[in-house]
């Protein structure tokens, strides 16, 4: 959660859970990304020990109430996406990906009325081509619209490495196709934000009448 300046607690989050069931809504969907930067098998295992935890927090208020809810998990994988810290850092292996949410769904499936879904990494693979392309994209889309939407056909028919895209971690200096755009935040500060999400460190809200940091204000 630090890695992407989500400052909330464990006991934050089972409070609000006790908050919710206890108002009358028995059934939570709960949101996580994986493949995110720093990631490590550690953290999908916590996953599942927070879920265990959550649906304890729901099944002892939902007893009193006589109504014991659900929990849907919806996982997906995280794509890096211009204008943000995280536009230098590559697309997680799909193995990898697909490994974690075999991990998940072993480690949740035993738990009674928690649903697990996840989407499909090859999808997100071709999100983060899309996401940070650029015109030399162009023949391979072209060439996916003829081919009907066939991907892995228009991959062997075109001249493009989509590894240059989708894998390759950028170099601070790295231009890419996008700097052009004039969106108001400073290159300088999302590597800055960068960095101190790799050390797990959290960015503190600005005040908008008096902060300057980013360059928007």
């Amino acid at each position: 959660r630090q890695v992407i300046n989500k400052n909330l607690t464990e006991e934050q989050i089972l409070n609000a859970v006790t908050a919710v069931v206890g108002s009358g809504i028995p059934n939570l969907r709960l949101y996580f990304m994986i493949g995110l930067p720093t990631e490590t098998e550690e953290d999908i295992e916590a996953i599942i020990q927070l879920v265990k935890r959550v649906k304890h927090e729901q099944l002892v208020i939902g007893r009193g109430q006589k109504r014991l809810g659900t929990i849907t998990l919806s996982v997906s994988s995280f794509v890096p996406k211009p204008f943000t810290p995280f536009q230098w850092v590559p697309f997680s292996d799909l193995a990898i990906l697909k490994r974690r949410i075999k991990k998940l769904r072993r480690g949740l499936g035993a738990v009674a009325n928690v649903r697990v879904h996840a989407d499909v990494p090859r999808w997100a693979y071709i999100q983060a081509l899309l996401a940070r392309g650029d015109r030399r994209l162009a023949p391979l889309l072209a060439t996916v619209a003829q081919e009907n939407g066939s991907w892995s056909k228009s991959f062997k028919m075109v001249n493009v490495n989509p590894e240059f895209y989708v894998s390759r971690e950028r170099k601070r200096e790295e231009l890419f196709p996008w700097d052009f755009i004039d969106h108001g935040v400073k290159k300088d500060y999302l590597w800055h934000e960068y960095q101190q999400a790799l050390e797990g460190e959290i960015t503190d809200v600005c005040e908008p009448e008096v902060c300057e940091r980013c360059g928007v204000c």
